[in-house]
């Protein structure tokens, strides 16, 4: 892009307009030097997202194994007290790191996401760690979601004797098919599977309620009521040491609602549908949470 074409974006030359914004197919961003506004030449995205894959995106990534997989840890080593609050206390801080991401998504819709933000608004160098700190963290969560999907392929009779790398191999495949497909077949996969996760959480609450009273024949315990609050193990177990426990256990379930800053830039339309997802999406996390 040349002098000219960037002075004639505004009186203020490349430092005019908001970060995020495009020019030219330009991205306006941040040099970290000086800390100004200028003409990028980052390639604008497809912006392929709907409000639909948005709020699917962040539900279906916050449900995965932390709640299926590792709640059962956490009721083990903290009961259900320290669950009920430590989730709670987790969730009502990702509402308000929620809220504040989607005011920064919407005025500033750039690429790459909230590493961008800390980058012009901290520092550069803490935005590097923190981009990088992210990044090894999802190269160490992909393993531990195939290894939870193979044990709970594994639950099944006659699963037990097929080696694991014969389940691992094909989820690898398929996760590299979908990123051939681009951002549009990432969505509508994520859409199709967290549809799947509402349903399996649903039908679970009600299985959980049929058996919390009495409901299964087969189940000698009759009715549970609020048993195991009272009783054996009761509602706090193993003390001040169970109950910090579960706070490790919550913050990784409640990985993946951040999803929707890193979607904003593919976003067709940030300003309507980050609002509505940040919104909309901690409730029906509560909801299922809770």
């Amino acid at each position: 892009m040349s002098d000219e074409e960037i002075k004639s974006y505004g009186e203020k030359g490349p430092h005019h307009g908001t970060l995020g914004e495009h020019f030219h197919g330009h991205q306006l961003g941040t040099d970290p030097e000086v800390h100004d506004l200028v003409v990028g030449d980052q390639n604008d995205l497809h912006k392929a997202l709907k409000g639909r894959h948005m709020q699917m995106i962040a539900i279906g990534g916050a449900i995965g194994g932390g709640l299926f997989v590792g709640s059962a840890g956490a009721f083990q080593t903290g009961g259900p007290a320290s669950v009920f609050i430590g989730f709670f206390v987790v969730g009502v801080q990702v509402y308000f790191m929620m809220q504040a991401l989607a005011e920064l998504s919407v005025v500033y819709p750039i690429n790459g996401a909230f590493a961008m933000y800390i980058c012009r608004f901290v520092d550069p160098s803490f935005g590097f760690a923190c981009a990088w700190e992210y990044a090894i963290s999802w190269l160490t969560v992909l393993p531990y979601e195939i290894s939870v999907a193979v044990n709970t392929i594994h639950y099944w009779k006659g699963s037990q004797d097929v080696n694991a790398s014969a389940f691992i191999v094909p989820l690898l495949v398929a996760l590299v098919i979908i990123q051939i497909f681009g951002v549009k077949g990432y969505a509508e996969v994520e859409f199709a599977l967290s549809a799947i996760k509402i349903i399996a959480c649903v039908g679970f609450m009600i299985l959980g309620i049929i058996i919390d009273c009495g409901g299964v024949p087969s189940d000698n315990r009759g009715y549970i009521g609020g048993r195991y609050w009272i009783h054996q193990p009761g509602a706090f177990l193993n003390g001040f040491h169970g109950f910090c426990s579960v706070f490790v256990t919550a913050a990784f379930a409640y990985t993946g609602t951040e999803l929707t800053g890193l979607a904003a830039a593919e976003t067709i339309n940030p300003k309507k549908e980050i609002p509505k997802a940040s919104k909309q999406v901690i409730f029906r996390i509560i909801l299922f949470y809770c």
